[in-house]
């Protein structure tokens, strides 16, 4: 999430919540291409659902871990 722009210490804290099951939504400043962002995170065992923001020029993603 930081090589998309998240400040480290935000997404720092949004990988320790995950770790404790909570349920987390993100502005990821930076997404390219939404669908292969989805992908890397189904393949370390999270669940992202794409929510359209007001603007529309960012990706609001509701994390669940599913491990």
């Amino acid at each position: 999430m930081a090589r998309r722009h998240l400040p480290l210490g935000v997404a720092k804290d949004i990988v320790e919540r995950l770790f404790d099951k909570e349920e987390v939504t993100v502005n990821v400043p930076k997404v390219e291409d939404p669908a292969v962002f989805e992908q890397e995170l189904r393949e370390r065992g999270i669940q992202a659902i794409r929510r359209e923001t007001e603007l529309g020029s960012v990706e609001a993603l509701a994390l669940h871990s599913q491990r």
